[in-house]
């Protein structure tokens, strides 16, 4: 016999923030590694999405085999202004006030210097006609004398790791996960 549930939780959701975890861990790896290019850029990048997604979900449990998760800052995009302005107002207030407490800068403005990083560096070949392209693969391709100009998209990697510490200690806090690190 089948028991039903009927039980809805909006909140902080553990796998999401989990799988975000993973990613933000790697990317703590290619750091110590000194692996600082585009698979660090798009861990740390996609760690963030997570964390930002993990803040704002509604878990429906029907069953024990019927659970639906949504996640609420859903878009089809890598965007991290995007997911992040689709926060409640509350939470955005709360985060600014938060980071600006702590690195002295924007959060709103710094999450759209970072925004398309997961994007531009995961499909890093894509972008050569588009004249937006990182320092690093400028100078790689630059010799090969097959770009025509030498415009570069700069990144700065010490916002982009602010942020994510930012998010995995905010999303940490918020989802009160502190004994999954332990």
């Amino acid at each position: 016999m089948k028991k039903n549930y009927d039980l809805t939780y909006h909140g902080c959701d553990f796998q999401v923030w989990r799988h975000g975890q993973e990613f933000y861990r790697a990317a703590a790896i290619l750091r110590e590694a000194k692996n600082i290019s585009a698979p660090y850029y798009i861990c740390l990048s996609f760690s963030i999405e997570l964390f930002i997604k993990c803040l704002h979900t509604t878990t429906e449990f029907k069953s024990v085999t019927n659970v639906k998760l949504s996640v609420h800052p859903r878009s089809r995009t890598h965007l991290l202004s995007e997911l992040f302005s689709k926060l409640p107002e509350d939470m955005k207030s709360d985060c600014e006030k938060i980071y600006s407490e702590k690195y002295t800068r924007s959060l709103v403005e710094d999450m759209e210097h970072i925004s398309d990083v997961f994007v531009k560096y995961r499909y890093l070949y894509e972008d050569i006609n588009d004249h937006n392209i990182p320092a690093i693969f400028v100078k790689y391709s630059y010799r090969k004398k097959d770009i025509k100009t030498k415009k570069a998209r700069e990144l700065c990697i010490d916002i982009l790791e602010n942020v994510g510490a930012f998010f995995y200690g905010y999303s940490t806090k918020v989802g009160n996960f502190f004994q999954a690190l332990e």
